[in-house]
């Protein structure tokens, strides 16, 4: 059973241009490729700031989680590299990806799994942008 996932993009001007995703529904293995591909596309049109908008999803699965997970990965490896010190230190923070307002059970699943370790979650639109 394919679970309903609504996928809006927009475009956003801060120091850089800035392609902000909207999710509405769950995240699970039914719909994760469908984000996927959305933002593989963004991509391939030249999309290097990102932020995911969380604020309405309800539920992410695993499936869900390794796509912010790739994501992250397409987009530093388009960008500087860092050290892996940084990384190991838990100081390293995606300067590509950013997550925005993501609902309680969302946030738990995200830091569970240490995502906020190495990606900004922010509860403000603005600030994510101004953060590029």
């Amino acid at each position: 059973m394919t679970i309903k996932l609504e996928i809006k993009t927009s475009q956003h001007a801060g120091r850089v241009p800035v392609t902000l995703f909207e999710l509405i529904g769950e995240m699970d293995a039914s719909n994760s490729p469908q984000v996927q591909a959305g933002i593989q596309q963004a991509l391939d049109a030249g999309a290097r700031y990102m932020v995911i908008d969380f604020s309405q999803v309800t539920y992410i699965s695993s499936s869900g989680l390794r796509v912010i997970y790739s994501v992250a990965k397409a987009l530093s490896t388009l960008g500087e590299q860092t050290e892996h010190t940084e990384f190991r230190a838990g100081t390293f923070k995606s300067a590509y990806l950013k997550l925005l307002n993501p609902s309680q059970n969302v946030r738990k699943a995200l830091e569970v799994m240490g995502f906020n370790m190495y990606i900004e979650i922010h509860s403000d639109l603005s600030q994510a942008i101004a953060s590029f």
